[in-house]
């Protein structure tokens, strides 16, 4: 009898822990691409914007990272969030040295809205290998702007990005890490 009862209790343990093992995995602390399947040079002063779904939550952006895959990079990133529609400037990021690996700009405290879409935008100094993602796939894509100005001498110089970019089937890998409210 003894077995029985302690059988049960087991059984009724693990029945209510149950649930727990089945809820829902938490978002991801970020929006937009962990990882690529190729490299390409990026040319140099040319926006890119990624056109990215939060599928973080709503919160505060606190980091931007991009993935380089360059042997000898060189120079500054200038990075910006723009909104999607119309492609205005959220915040102008400003500068990162360039380095193999993730380029990142932290200590931000921006407000992002969970199932909005942003662009998340990088423009290079000089030309270097990004890491990107030749897919199809509806959250996001990527389109450079060329730039007019010089945007490594002005720190005035990130505005809102100029019509006639042209849409690519390559997707940049960079991210927005974000921190729930």
């Amino acid at each position: 009898m003894k077995r029985t009862w302690r059988l049960l209790a087991t059984v009724g343990v693990l029945f209510g822990l149950l649930p727990l093992c089945l809820a829902a995995k938490p978002a991801d602390p970020f929006f937009g691409l962990t990882r690529g399947n190729k490299t390409y040079e990026v040319p140099a002063d040319t926006w890119v914007g990624m056109y990215v779904l939060n599928t973080a939550g709503t919160g505060h952006i606190t980091e931007i990272q991009l993935l380089v895959d360059d042997d000898a990079p060189t120079g500054l990133v200038r990075m910006a969030i723009y909104y999607a529609t119309p492609c205005t400037l959220y915040q102008d990021l400003s500068f990162a040295t360039v380095v193999d690996g993730w380029v990142t700009i932290s200590g931000l405290n921006i407000p992002v809205t969970a199932g909005s879409y942003y662009h998340l935008a990088f423009d290079l100094e000089n030309p270097t290998g990004i890491r990107a993602d030749r897919k199809t796939d509806l959250s996001s894509y990527s389109a450079p702007w060329p730039y007019d100005a010089d945007p490594f001498g002005r720190p005035e110089s990130a505005t809102d990005m100029p019509p006639g970019g042209q849409t690519s089937a390559v997707q940049y890998v960079i991210r927005a890490i974000v921190a729930p409210d």
